[in-house]
């Protein structure tokens, strides 16, 4: 173990053909997946369910799920002195929706006023409602006579919502003016979705903003002011062979991930960042105090030039040989790639008399595409 006091502050320059590299730092990628990054169209969604506004008239949502617009048969309705915004809403059917962002929201009523007299009429719109919150209103349908007829879709794009199983997510109709009332026979849905992909490449790193760690490299080559670091191919942590390392509270040391040639499409967004740490002590704690002392360390990212929170501290594993930690998975605020001009991913040191070892900080960069 090396004498703490004769340690020298030391980087090594590694140049594009290196086959290791201080921090292996990996953009990880999936071709086959590329193509499921754009958003998919699902099939028309009907309601299967009465959701959270039950304020019109008629047998709630039994009276709405048919696959098509059946006229006068059963609907939903108010009169015309129903108060105005009064709505209804319906659980949609999403089984078919696996966990994704769903970016549009196309809905279509089959609609009419609710008092035969032709020359009145009343205002109708639409809206969906997800994870207890209604979305804006759309449509502006007017509508008169007493057979529901299928009006012209009103489209919800540019969303981001989360999808995993057990969101709520309906779809509504609500009543906005007029003397005549509403009747309305069928309500559906089609959503676009998009499945999360890992962006593909694995590109060149280099010393990022932060440079407080320093570098031990079994070849004894040392040298100042470390510039490039070449991918080592590999999410092995390669142990004792090199690592950065610190005793330092708030040390940072951060590397640069060169987006540019990780095949992201051009009009993705990026949804999360991840960094997994393979780390341990750097010192070797007394017998009698083996167990007894531990370190703390953390990661976190650096977009456009601004860090993000730190994550939950790690505990630094017991031992000197450095063991692949748990992934922190970072959600970024849905940032266009082209509006990212820089990424860096980094380790700060915390707190501990026994420091740490950093051998390797695997980056998964995921992403989605809104629609084609």
């Amino acid at each position: 173990m090396k004498a703490l006091s004769s340690i020298w502050r030391h980087r090594l320059v590694a140049s594009f053909g290196t086959l290791a590299g201080v921090i292996g730092i990996i953009v990880f990628f999936s071709p086959n997946l590329t193509k499921n990054a754009f958003a998919i169209l699902t099939a028309s969604l009907l309601p299967k369910a009465d959701g959270f506004h039950t304020a019109w008239g008629g047998s709630g949502y039994t009276a709405v799920d048919e696959p098509v617009c059946n006229g006068t048969l059963d609907y939903v309705f108010t009169s015309s002195t129903s108060p105005i915004n009064t709505r209804e809403s319906y659980v949609v059917n999403t089984a078919s929706i696996p966990t994704s962002t769903i970016t549009k929201i196309t809905i279509t009523p089959c609609a009419s006023g609710n008092t035969p007299i032709s020359a009145v009429s009343s205002t109708i719109n639409v809206f969906y409602r997800y994870n207890g919150q209604d979305s804006a209103l759309k449509g502006n349908y007017k509508v008169t006579g007493t057979i529901p007829v299928t009006l012209a879709s009103s489209v919800f794009n540019n969303l981001f919502l989360s999808y995993v199983s057990g969101t709520k997510l309906e779809i509504g109709v609500q009543y906005a003016s007029g003397t005549s009332g509403a009747r309305m026979s069928k309500i559906a849905a089609t959503m676009n979705y998009a499945v999360p992909v890992v962006a593909s490449g694995t590109p060149l790193q280099k010393d990022g903003t932060y440079k407080g760690w320093d570098f031990y490299d079994s070849s004894g080559v040392y040298t100042e002011n470390f510039e490039v670091v070449q991918v080592i191919s590999s999410s092995t942590c390669n142990g004792l062979t090199d690592y950065v390392y610190t005793t330092t509270p708030g040390a940072r040391d951060s590397y640069l991930v060169d987006l540019a040639s990780a095949n992201i499409p051009a009009n993705a967004f990026v949804t999360n960042i991840d960094v997994i740490p393979c780390a341990s002590l750097e010192l070797c704690p007394a017998t009698n105090q083996q167990g007894l002392l531990t370190s703390s360390m953390s990661v976190f990212y650096r977009l456009n030039g601004i860090d993000s929170v730190d994550s939950a501290p790690y505990n630094v594993p017991v031992g000197t040989v450095p063991v692949t930690l748990s992934t922190t998975s970072f959600a970024v605020p849905n940032l266009k790639i082209g509006s990212i001009s820089e990424l860096q991913v980094g380790a700060v040191f915390n707190s501990g008399s026994l420091g740490a070892r950093l051998s390797g900080l695997q980056t998964r960069v995921t992403y989605i595409v809104p629609d084609p």
